[in-house]
């Protein structure tokens, strides 16, 4: 899926909102960022703040192991 079609420029980084709120997308965006690990021997994500602990939640969840949130 080109995720570019999603993406609108904001300060300084991508507004991710419209891929957000496409269900369809976002899902897609998710099977996609978790299927090299589905074989994986791995029982954590770790991520870090912001857009990371959405899509680093997500991606444990679709992959149903643990989530680590990382704060600097």
């Amino acid at each position: 899926m080109d995720y570019k079609a999603f993406l609108r420029p904001g300060a300084g980084a991508a507004d991710i909102s419209p891929l957000l709120r496409d269900g369809r997308a976002f899902h897609q965006c998710i099977e996609d960022l978790a299927a090299p690990f589905r074989l994986a021997a791995i029982d954590k994500v770790a991520c870090i703040e912001g857009r990371g602990f959405l899509f680093g939640a997500s991606v444990a969840y679709a992959l149903s192991v643990g989530v680590v949130p990382v704060r600097h």
